[in-house]
């Protein structure tokens, strides 16, 4: 056979499907993630395996070491900020202060979403060489960014306050704690408003101080209810 010595313009080379985490649908359909019709973060611990690399391969030798806890109590608590409305009136800073919620709900329902997958092993004997970002963890999370969040919608969030009398003095004022404890039916609360962003990313809850500031300080919980659109 003879030589053209003309060199091909393209080489072809064989590459994981994985080096994508953007499922790209088609005619004949896609593979998708199956995923709740509701999710409701409010107090749970999910534990999952891996080994030292984040990769799940062998559940045997995996469980074998130490656990990975997820809690939805400490997600919450780094990912909102409880403020004073500084543009209210003296009068009401000092007696039915206004307050802003203020929650990063595409982070918590992120991490919730990922502890999950990992404790259900959806990418079981994915190594890191199999991903662009030399991580599973991340490409995990970047699979729930590109194809699973905006498949939710924030439906209702659950608000729990509990005062505390700071008259003997072991509470300060304005010094509200997060807790979980208080997140029960008795201490609910029915009057506060949300504004939450369009892509349902962040939300932010104003509510107002049922029992004077001046006497009295609150603990606080909150729980997030999504549903599949």
């Amino acid at each position: 056979m003879r030589r053209n010595y003309i060199s091909p313009e393209f080489v072809k080379s064989k590459i994981y499907g994985s080096y994508s985490s953007l499922e790209e649908s088609n005619f004949y359909g896609s593979k998708m993630l199956e995923i709740e019709d509701s999710i409701d973060i409010s107090n749970q611990n999910i534990i999952y395996y891996q080994n030292f690399n984040n990769e799940q391969i062998d559940v045997n030798v995996e469980t074998s070491q130490s656990s990975v806890i997820y809690s939805s109590f400490d997600d919450k608590k780094a990912n909102h900020t409880l403020t004073i409305d500084e543009s209210q009136k003296d009068s009401q800073l000092k007696t039915n202060t206004r307050w802003f919620l203020d929650i990063d709900l595409k982070t918590i329902l992120t991490d919730f979403i990922f502890a999950n997958i990992k404790r259900a092993r959806t990418f079981q004997g994915l190594t890191n060489n199999m991903v662009t970002s030399r991580d599973v963890n991340v490409f995990a999370k970047n699979y729930i960014t590109k194809n699973v969040l905006d498949r939710y919608e924030l439906t209702s969030i659950d608000l729990f306050v509990s005062y505390v009398d700071i008259k003997n003095g072991t509470t300060l004022q304005y010094d509200n704690t997060f807790d979980h404890k208080v997140g029960t039916e008795s201490n609910r609360l029915v009057r506060f408003e949300t504004n939450t962003f369009y892509d349902y990313s962040k939300t932010r809850i104003i509510f107002n101080q049922e029992q004077t500031s001046q006497d009295w300080a609150f603990k606080y919980y909150f729980n997030l209810n999504f549903t599949k659109i």
